[in-house]
């Protein structure tokens, strides 16, 4: 599994008549898990300027996402660089974004863009990206089940992916989205190993300990470590049951996506 992408370089004709900062995108949503730096080529053409010592200035930036792509965190910029100002092309070098991707299930990349100067009024550029990122990561499978426990707070278990190559599987990370819980319902990531054939699996293992999510709402596993050992092959699934058994059925649905990444 490469671990090095490139994407293709993207032009935007850009136009701002503001000292603030916006934001726009140049990447679409790709995976976050063990994406940790990126380098980003940034080209500035057919610049066009008003106001009085007028200049357009553009950085690098970051958007990331805990679970879902329509729901993400608001845009930063990487780092704390001098901006990229007026006509010409320049190449960031590798930014570490592994602080701000931890734990998040999706980021893209684009820049922020502002007027800077003594009194500008109006700017405009066409302004070309090419992204390279390092991502050791990938989403292995995803699942959207109502899933129901009856009177029991011993685990039944539900897969969430196919079988995944456990050498490209060091570390995991699943995103939760629960809606519709009731009476006491609770999950946790699991997985189970194959040693040589997965038609002789082993039992199932949570990867989350004994702490349950037990509510509605979006959360992600953080970076959980396998122990696949010498096994060929893992799979991925959700642990529910109750917290304590009542008349009624624990129920909720679950919707969740599973990515891995070698370390």
């Amino acid at each position: 599994m490469g671990c090095g992408k490139t994407g293709q370089p993207t032009t935007k004709r850009l136009r701002t008549t503001v000292t603030t900062g916006q934001f726009e995108p140049y990447t679409d949503w790709i995976p976050g898990v063990g994406l940790d730096g990126v380098k980003m080529v940034i080209k500035r053409k057919s610049v066009q300027l008003a106001g009085t010592a007028p200049t357009l200035n553009v950085k690098p930036a970051i958007q990331v996402a805990l679970v879902r792509p329509d729901n993400p965190d608001d845009w930063t910029v990487i780092g704390n660089p001098s901006p990229f100002v007026g006509p010409g092309e320049n190449n960031t070098g590798v930014l570490d974004v592994s602080a701000t991707t931890a734990g998040k299930f999706f980021v893209r990349f684009g820049v922020q863009y502002y007027l800077g100067g003594t009194a500008p009024t109006d700017g405009q550029a066409d302004v070309e990206v090419q992204v390279s990122y390092v991502s050791c990561g990938s989403i292995v499978g995803t699942m959207t089940q109502e899933l129901q426990a009856f009177n029991t707070t011993t685990d039944s278990y539900v897969a969430i992916t196919g079988w995944v190559p456990a050498i490209d599987a060091d570390k995991a990370v699943a995103a939760f989205v629960i809606s519709d819980i009731a009476n006491n319902f609770r999950t946790l990531l699991a997985y189970r190993k194959a040693a040589t054939s997965i038609q002789s699996p082993s039992g199932w293992t949570s990867l989350e300990g004994s702490t349950y999510r037990n509510g509605n709402g979006e959360t992600t596993t953080g970076e959980v470590t396998l122990s696949a050992g010498t096994d060929m092959f893992v799979q991925f699934g959700v642990a529910f049951s109750q917290s304590s058994a009542g008349a009624a059925p624990g129920r909720a649905t679950v919707s969740t996506s599973v990515a891995v990444r070698r370390t």
